[in-house]
């Protein structure tokens, strides 16, 4: 009696620890496919956002400088928080809407020809970015740094006066033709 109790119990001890090392190791397996797809989905928001910033400072014409200060933003978001589902999301939000800002200052550059502006928005901006490493925590991400993005939005000051130039301008563009036709009908 106590082999056939053996005979059964053993396979079955067996078969168990063949069970929990297979469910263990797909454990696992799914844990690392998870923090791959975390890490390809902060690579990606990355990459993007350093694009942003290189078309911007390109275009613009910013420092060197003030392009590695613009990517220290991104690059050191996940050094004082952990990566979990909730801080990747955060975190390519965060980015969206600071690409968004250089984009719209880019075109409010390209509309208007108004560099001084966009310049004194940037650095005013960069002016204000934490000097340490340090500064770059989860306060700052979530607090700090969606303040400092009003910091880059054209002030309707600059866009009443950019709007006042191109109407002038336009103003002294037909006084030019109207003087222009009217010498040419007279001399006709």
């Amino acid at each position: 009696m106590l082999s056939s109790i053996a005979a059964i119990t053993i396979p079955l001890l067996l078969l168990m620890f063949v069970a929990f090392f297979i469910f263990e190791n797909n454990r696992k397996k799914h844990i690392a496919a998870q923090k791959l797809a975390l890490s390809t989905r902060i690579s990606d928001a990355k990459n993007s956002y350093k694009v942003d910033v290189e078309r911007f400072c390109e275009e613009t014409q910013l420092a060197i400088k003030v392009r590695d200060q613009l990517y220290t933003i991104a690059n050191n978001y996940f050094v004082y928080q952990s990566i979990s589902e909730d801080s990747v999301a955060v975190f390519e939000i965060t980015v969206n809407k600071l690409s968004q800002s250089y984009s719209q200052l880019l075109h409010h550059f390209n509309e208007h020809d108004d560099l001084e502006t966009v310049h004194e928005r940037i650095e005013l901006f960069v002016d204000n970015l934490p000097t340490q490493p340090r500064g770059y925590n989860a306060g700052f991400y979530q607090n700090s740094l969606t303040t400092l993005n009003h910091l880059l939005m054209i002030p309707e000051s600059a866009l009443e006066s950019t709007d006042n130039d191109e109407h002038n301008s336009e103003e002294e563009v037909d006084d030019n033709s109207t003087d222009q036709e009217y010498d040419q009908a007279r001399s006709a």
